[in-house]
């Protein structure tokens, strides 16, 4: 969640937009078979008004998932809003993060920042258009 804010923070939303990553409770529903919601339940967003007159948002939910299959990557985020995802295997994690999961980390949150920007961009221009 940290590498997603700090990109959201970089990369320059106007501040009418109040684009942010926010904690919330997982949503099971977005977890792809072979996985389950993860003991903590926790899940984040991506929340960003696109009309500045109105509160008008959009919001893209991610979740954790735990994987039930050996033959799957351990974790997985997944969202609602983007076919981008994000999956570990523990060994990648424990005893250290390496920094080859480091680098797909931050690759992962440029790519879900700037379709989320796009998706903003679409969204203002057929408020526009209305």
């Amino acid at each position: 969640m940290t590498a997603l804010s700090e990109k959201v923070s970089d990369f320059g939303f106007p501040s009418w937009m109040q684009a942010k990553v926010f904690n919330y409770t997982s949503r099971p529903e977005i977890i792809p078979s072979g996985y389950r919601v993860g003991s903590s339940g926790t899940g984040f967003d991506i929340n960003g008004r696109f009309n500045p007159n109105k509160s008008d948002t959009l919001s893209w939910f991610f979740s954790l998932g735990v994987s039930v299959d050996n033959d799957k990557p351990d974790l997985i985020v997944v969202s609602n809003g983007t076919e981008a995802f994000l999956d570990a295997w523990l060994r990648e994690l424990d005893p250290v993060v390496t920094t080859a999961f480091s680098l797909r980390i931050d690759s992962w949150a440029q790519r879900v920042v700037e379709e989320f920007a796009c998706s903003i961009a679409k969204a203002i221009a057929s408020n526009v258009l209305e």
